[in-house]
């Protein structure tokens, strides 16, 4: 469902193009669907990747966004647009035309709802955690912090989609740390992961 959502939210702005539509003058994203995904999960990552944050709604800074994105992205900024400027402008798209960021005060920004960014924070750690013991290094190291929790099992739901192999790893990290690691391996289970 939310794999769905973000990719309509990601893919609406370009439907409004085709149908004739211009973005604002100061918004710009890229042509490329995975691209964008890449670092929308990137910024959501980021704005969680304090372990001992509260697990609320996060305010961030437009500055603590864009420091997240990788400094050579995108490759080829459009026309008139520096590297920077055009990330500046794909924030600006996040909150504007894509609707997955709210702008609820100047250079503050926070993501439309607490589960999209807590998905996309999941895929973000997929992309950076590749193999089974690195996966289960990252959920053992965060599943100490509850508030955390969401995130992991979000991310149990990816790794189940891609084969249990890595899950299988997980879980059985989890189940062998016991105390709350084994409360987490119990809820991934309930829900129907693993």
């Amino acid at each position: 469902l939310y794999k769905r959502c973000i990719h309509d939210l990601l893919a609406r702005s370009e439907h409004k193009l085709r149908d004739g539509a211009d973005l604002a003058w100061d918004q710009w994203h890229s042509s490329n669907g995975d691209e964008n995904l890449r670092a929308v999960a990137r910024l959501a990552g980021s704005a969680l990747s304090d372990v001992e944050s509260v697990g609320e709604r996060l305010l961030v800074e437009e500055e603590k966004l864009l420091a997240a994105l990788p400094t050579d992205w995108p490759a080829q900024p459009p026309s008139g647009l520096t590297t920077f400027t055009a990330q500046q402008s794909f924030v600006r798209w996040l909150a504007g035309a894509a609707g997955l960021l709210n702008e609820p005060k100047d250079g503050l920004y926070e993501f439309a709802h607490q589960s999209l960014q807590e998905y996309l924070a999941a895929v973000h750690l997929d992309a950076e955690h590749r193999d089974a013991s690195s996966k289960a290094t990252e959920v053992l190291r965060r599943s100490k912090y509850e508030h955390q929790w969401d995130v992991l099992i979000y991310w149990a739901g990816i790794m189940s989609e891609s084969g249990v192999a890595a899950l299988d790893v997980v879980l059985g990290g989890l189940i062998s740390a016991e105390g709350l690691g084994l409360d987490l391996a119990g809820i991934i289970f309930a829900e129907g992961l693993g």
